[in-house]
């Protein structure tokens, strides 16, 4: 599935392969209740680890657009409705764990990398993926491919709120997902990155022994076994401080008002816009 997403056209759910997925995928639903796919591949959002000249012509937001809408109409047929929720999180804090989370695949990462990654995607968002943090864009796209009603975005911040569990379960049409009970998890206790501090992200220490993505596909066509060493946590922290926060909120505050305006959704107060007196001037994004 994952790989149709991200390494085939959307055309691949007219063929004989797409359909046959979409068919693996109705065979996991039980009692005829709606199936839930969850995958945080299916689209290409790591923008610290893609080559400029990729990043330069790929819309990862349309590209899964498109791929939904394909699959919903050639593919899916009439299993019933194809819907897309989704998590956003306050651009500073995603830009800052992502890059934690994969800063070891990343040539010379460090905090210096960071914040001239992010200079570069501010002065440019499209050239860069910036994309995938312009919210507006994913509800936007995803209402065009398949329909409004079809769309839930969801804010990270409030995860462990009931109300948010209580809406996911009437999208999906799994009731027995408002009972989710998240009182003991504090936030981002399983979260793939951990946090030093509010403003800080542990890196990782790039693997001893690591072998490139072209080496390992060669090994296992040899039908060689491949090991793929673990990074380790370093003692190095990646740092978000006031004024880069700032910055990135004012570069995004406008899509962020747009956002609210498609969905109703409040924002203030959770790190999506810069603390009242805190402004600064910034292009559209």
């Amino acid at each position: 599935m994952v790989q149709l997403f991200r390494r085939r056209s959307p055309s691949v759910w007219r063929t004989r392969k797409g359909r046959a997925t979409a068919a693996e995928i109705a065979a996991l639903a039980r009692d005829d209740r709606p199936v839930l796919y969850s995958h945080e591949s299916l689209y290409h959002g790591k923008i610290f680890l893609q080559g400029e000249r990729r990043l330069q012509v790929r819309d990862p937001v349309h590209l899964l657009a498109a791929h939904l809408s394909a699959f919903a109409r050639h593919a899916w047929g009439g299993r019933g409705s194809v819907r897309c929720l989704f998590f956003v999180r306050n651009q500073p804090d995603w830009l800052a764990s992502m890059y934690a989370q994969f800063n070891d695949k990343v040539p010379g990462s460090g905090q210096a990398d960071f914040e001239r990654q992010v200079d570069a995607l501010l002065a440019d968002p499209p050239a860069r993926g910036g994309q995938v943090v312009a919210y507006d864009h994913w509800v936007v796209t995803l209402a065009q491919a398949l329909g409004e009603d079809a769309v839930l975005p969801l804010l990270y911040e409030r995860l462990q709120e009931p109300q948010t569990w209580a809406r996911l379960a009437a999208f999906t049409e799994r009731p027995e997902l408002s009972c989710t009970d998240t009182a003991d998890t504090p936030p981002g206790e399983q979260a793939k990155v951990r946090r030093s501090s509010p403003d800080a992200w542990r890196l990782k220490r790039p693997a001893v022994g690591r072998i490139s993505r072209q080496g390992r596909k060669l090994l296992r066509r040899a039908g060689l076994p491949v090991q793929v060493p673990k990074a380790e946590t370093s003692e190095a922290s990646l740092v978000m401080d006031a004024a880069l926060r700032q910055r990135i909120q004012t570069a995004y505050a406008a899509s962020n008002r747009r956002f609210e305006l498609l969905t109703g959704e409040e924002l203030a107060g959770l790190g999506y816009y810069p603390a009242p007196g805190n402004t600064a001037s910034a292009p559209e994004t």
